[in-house]
């Protein structure tokens, strides 16, 4: 067989005979963003053009060389959700409605710290797609926590060398959200400028990429608040704000720019005095449940003057590491179970 050409089998409908397959350009196929690791299965292939890459059952169909009404027939076959007749004319008719942002600073200032953490965002037709992968239910109940009012929240299955199996989460806003479309690389000044404005950001990027840490190997037990990132602008803002505002925070090089295949210098800031810990936990609106979980337990501990409590943080950990691994497990079970059916 030519090595251009990929052949990709799709569900049986009768238990006799091969399985009918889609044969395929594969430098077609890798040039319009399909990753290698895609191309051995048609549920990865197919999903990949309609649902991550937007196109259209007729765009599908010219690169693949049949009629659209086949393209329409494999989808089905293979399970993947199909646009409405709405979807495809304009996704502004989608059968899922999308609220208008309401302006509030606030939840502006929460949702730009978010974006400037895990959460991405792109144009997607006439809508504001965003979307996050992870390995972590609580990152899903945090992305549908926070876009579920405005428009609903959808998932997929995924595989890559770097996460694994895991779950993408998405969903398609009103044109009024795409002030998420810039990631941030610093904090803006009118957020810099207001106490509740900051700490509304401060929150949305600590769910994202922040740590609350307890040291329980030593006698002298503590926790910490932790903010790794390459984002040096954001958490040297972050820094200044916080020095200001009397926390003590630290704010060293971590690692440089080559070490562990870091494209950029890696920099982490830390608070560390129990009393300024339990101060900003008080402050940051945070809404990951995980990091609510251990926030509300440091409070616990602290309520009980630091000597009691300490026992739960390894079943809490163990806790969180137990639903990550069902998470992950949820996700590989039903990919095999989609490209199972394409080998049956």
């Amino acid at each position: 067989m030519d090595s251009a050409i990929v052949q990709l089998a799709l569900p049986r409908l009768a238990p006799r005979g091969s399985p009918p397959t889609i044969t395929a350009n594969r430098d077609k196929l890798l040039g319009i963003g399909i990753g290698p690791n895609e191309l051995g299965s048609a549920y990865d292939v197919l999903r990949a053009m309609y649902l991550e890459h937007s196109m259209s059952q007729s765009e599908i169909a010219r690169i693949i060389g049949v009629q659209r009404q086949t393209v329409s027939s494999w989808l089905r076959r293979l399970e993947i959700p199909v646009r409405t007749q709405g979807d495809s004319v304009s996704l502004a008719l989608t059968k899922y409605h999308a609220r208008v942002f309401d302006g509030n600073l606030t939840s502006r200032a929460y949702l730009l710290g978010l974006r400037a953490g895990d959460i991405h965002a792109q144009v997607h037709g006439r809508r504001i797609r965003a979307s996050v992968g992870t390995t972590h239910p609580a990152m899903a109940e945090l992305f549908h926590l926070v876009f579920s009012g405005f428009t609903e929240v959808r998932r997929y299955p995924k595989y890559n060398d770097t996460s694994g199996f895991h779950w993408c989460i998405f969903c398609d806003l009103d044109p009024t959200f795409d002030f998420l479309l810039r990631k941030p690389t610093e904090i803006s000044d009118w957020v810099l400028r207001d106490e509740e404005f900051f700490y509304s950001f401060l929150a949305g990027y600590f769910d994202a990429e922040g740590c609350i840490s307890f040291d329980v190997r030593s006698t002298n037990h503590s926790v910490s608040l932790i903010l790794k990132s390459c984002d040096y602008g954001i958490l040297k803002d972050a820094y200044v704000c916080l020095a200001n505002d009397q926390y003590a925070p630290t704010m060293i090089l971590d690692r440089k720019a080559g070490e562990q295949n870091l494209n950029s210098d890696f920099w982490a800031l830390r608070i560390g005095c129990r009393a300024n810990v339990l101060r900003l936990l008080d402050k940051m609106p945070l809404r990951h449940p995980e990091k609510v979980a251990k926030s509300d337990l440091a409070k616990s501990i602290a309520s009980h003057f630091w000597g009691e409590g300490w026992q739960d943080v390894g079943p809490l950990r163990a806790s969180i590491a137990a639903d990550v691994r069902r998470f992950k497990r949820e996700a590989q079970d039903t990919l095999a179970a989609t490209r199972g059916r394409c080998d049956a």
